[in-house]
């Protein structure tokens, strides 16, 4: 089979070279890199040079600075979704039996559109991006819902509607009406793992050393009021220690306020936390967080999970509506039977002592 694989994220690019070296291992594998996440480009490099996929491109697909500019640039996505006209001049877009994508922007329509030209047969499957995109339908917005009426107009098949499988780590929480296809975990020091290693130019000076590692969301600087993460890394700090505890700051955290109290920071916050994760083995390390979703993601994907503690009990969410919506997504979670399964890892934590618990030392 010769399949077509779009990724916005880092997470999805891990996704995609788990795939490519299980299910895919003997398909030919086409994948294209979009620029919505930083560094984009130096990883698009890297993957290049390590060929890993039989072809590789680049598209700019973010919002330009100006609106004019941005405009154009949706008008032109939309035309191709439409019409089936290349979006993008440089890519291939002849002998494709499937089309693999796991966020329907625009701009993966327009392929999408290109490629069905091109074979009126191409099968169409979504892929997962963590447990939150394991639910029953795909929201269209009301550009989709547009195009969707105009390409059945001319009897042409849409994106969401045609699709046909879900490729995903756990079926069994997956609650959508597509065909499920498994797909294996990563071991630790495997061929999946090494070639993370390499795409997100990992070394060995990325070991972390420190038990607790706090990760950081922005809702103490976006969003609303402060939801309070920095009075409870410093009471975890009191209780696990100043050497024991490593915080690992998010992307768009450029504040010193955890260096102005003494309380290490990780120094390669800017690399995903699913790639490092999958690098080494953490199973010995414990996670902590209010709101973030990598605690989960980068243990969805190893077969030596860590043990993940989510503190946002000792938060507040009164004044900052962000953040509230965030928390209540991660209460639907555990609130899910089948999802406490496959989430056995993780707990709720309303009382800090409870991290320590067969753990400090």
């Amino acid at each position: 089979m010769n399949s077509f694989i779009i990724c916005d994220t880092y997470y999805q690019v891990i996704f995609a070279v788990n795939l490519m070296y299980s299910l895919k291992k003997n398909d030919k594998v086409t994948l294209l890199i979009t620029d919505q996440s930083n560094k984009s480009y130096d990883t698009y490099k890297r993957i290049l040079e390590a060929k890993i996929f039989d072809k590789v491109f680049f598209a700019r697909t973010k919002k330009k600075k100006n609106k004019l500019g941005n405009v154009i640039l949706r008008i032109k996505e939309f035309i191709c979704a439409t019409t089936g006209i290349p979006v993008q001049r440089n890519l291939s877009y002849k002998n494709y039996d499937e089309f693999i994508c796991c966020g329907p922007s625009l701009f993966a329509h327009a392929i999408y559109a290109r490629l069905l030209k091109n074979n009126k047969l191409l099968k169409n499957n979504f892929f997962e991006e963590g447990v939150l995109s394991y639910k029953k339908d795909i929201e269209k917005s009301r550009r989709l819902k547009v195009l969707y009426k105009i390409r059945a107009f001319f009897k042409k098949k849409n994106l969401i509607d045609s699709a046909e499988s879900f490729y995903c780590f756990y079926p069994q929480v997956y609650y959508g009406g597509l065909k499920c296809i498994k797909v294996p975990l990563v071991a630790p020091n495997s061929i999946v793992s090494d070639a993370i290693k390499t795409i997100f130019n990992i070394s060995a000076q990325n070991n972390y050393k420190e038990k607790y590692i706090f990760f950081t969301s922005v809702y103490d600087f976006e969003g609303g009021d402060p939801i309070g993460e920095l009075q409870v890394v410093k009471m975890i700090k009191e209780l696990v220690g100043q050497d024991n505890l490593l915080v690992k700051k998010h992307p768009r955290d450029t504040r010193s306020v955890f260096e102005e109290n003494n309380i290490n920071v990780a120094t390669n916050s800017s690399i995903p936390w699913e790639a490092i994760q999958l690098s080494q083995d953490f199973s010995d390390k414990v996670l902590l967080t209010a709101t973030s979703g990598s605690v989960i993601g980068g243990n969805l994907f190893c077969s030596k999970p860590a043990k993940v503690f989510y503190v946002y009990p000792l938060c507040h969410f009164d004044n900052n509506k962000a953040a509230l919506g965030t928390k209540n997504r991660i209460e639907e979670v555990f609130e899910n039977n089948e999802m406490k399964k496959v989430l056995g890892f993780a707990s709720v934590c309303s009382n800090l002592e409870e991290i320590t618990h067969g753990y400090k030392g």
